[in-house]
């Protein structure tokens, strides 16, 4: 992640969440998430069945991408909240 997107900044990120505590916290539009390398945005949760997807905007290029909601909790992503 860059400064210009908020890396210089480390009070805009919570502390590290486990596993679980990520996968509860993208059930809302509008969240948003990183790996302190790439930030994502949760644009639509689609919680029908066991295999969840989630839809990501990536925030750099804007692409749209539809996960599992498990590779999401797999990849440790953390919840970061806007300033």
């Amino acid at each position: 992640m860059s400064a210009l997107h908020g890396a210089a900044n480390r009070s805009t990120a919570q502390d590290p969440a486990s596993a679980a505590a990520v996968g509860a916290n993208i059930d809302a539009p509008g969240v948003y998430l990183t790996n302190e390398a790439f930030l994502y945005r949760v644009v639509r949760l689609d919680a029908s069945g066991a295999d969840e997807m989630v839809e990501l905007e990536d925030c750099y290029w804007l692409d749209i991408v539809c996960v599992p909601v498990a590779d999401v909790v797999a990849r440790r992503l953390r919840v970061v909240t806007p300033t």
